[in-house]
């Protein structure tokens, strides 16, 4: 299912945003998977270079 993008309006600039949470195998039989999260934002105007950020916890 492909997550909607969020509206924020900064300081006049309309930004998109969307945090998907997700996990990935680690190949540890102890730990088999580890949280990783990942947060993605662009100005409106130029969604073809948005910032990706990943968090593994």
């Amino acid at each position: 299912m492909k997550k909607k993008l969020q509206r924020i309006v900064v300081q006049g600039q309309t930004s998109l945003w969307k945090f998907t949470p997700d996990y990935v195998a680690t190949g540890d039989p102890t730990n088999p998977w580890q949280c990783q999260d990942r947060f993605t934002a662009c100005l409106s105007q130029t969604k073809a270079s948005p910032l990706h950020i990943s968090f593994l916890i």
